[in-house]
């Protein structure tokens, strides 16, 4: 919020349209407040585990677990897409696995509305390299179809124990635009193809 009025305004237009979404597989966002100058979330408290902690413990998920975590965390975009929101910064630090096992994304803070005005300079890059979409990358307008890309990512890494990319934020950004990943059958020969 150090970059002036611009930055405070987008923040608050955001974190007010993140609160707005109702949904099991996010985080519910109880209020948006504001004191001296200060913006901040108060949201539902997850009792569980983000699934970075998780992967770090078992870098390859069993195909099955891989699989209900992905279509929740679909579910969760589908529905916020549907509301106009696309998050823009999906990776494991964003979502939580509670303790019945359910996955919860979380943080919204880049999310943006879908026709609302765009606060992004130009050229800039907003999320996270590792799970960037090309679009992202390149600094162009993001869609529903930027949260896609970041989940086929996610799903790379739960069932390769990697990324499909590594290196720097640069040489990332550079892959994601003219790179393809290593299939992902090298790195785990044991999944089903069908």
């Amino acid at each position: 919020l150090v970059y002036g009025e611009r930055m405070w305004d987008r923040f608050l237009e955001e974190a007010r349209t993140a609160a707005k979404l109702d949904h099991p597989n996010i985080v519910y966002i109880h209020s948006v407040k504001e004191k001296d100058r200060f913006l901040y979330f108060v949201m539902k408290y997850i009792d569980g585990r983000s699934l970075d902690d998780l992967l770090v413990q078992t870098p390859q998920l069993p195909v099955p677990v891989a699989q209900t975590i992905l279509v929740e965390v679909a579910r969760a975009f589908d529905y916020a897409h549907h509301e106009g929101v696309v998050h823009r910064d999906i990776k494991p630090a964003n979502i939580m696995i509670d303790q019945k096992g359910a996955a919860i994304v979380m943080d919204f803070g880049i999310a943006r509305a879908l026709g609302s005005q765009h606060f992004t300079q130009t050229g800039a890059t907003i999320g996270t390299p590792a799970y960037m979409s090309p679009e992202q990358c390149h600094g162009s307008e993001t869609t529903a179809a930027s949260d896609q890309y970041s989940l086929g990512i996610l799903a790379y890494e739960m069932l390769g124990g990697v990324t499909p990319f590594v290196g720097s934020p640069i040489e990332l950004q550079v892959a994601h635009l003219q790179d393809i990943p290593r299939p992902i059958t090298d790195l785990r020969p044991d999944l089903p193809l069908g």
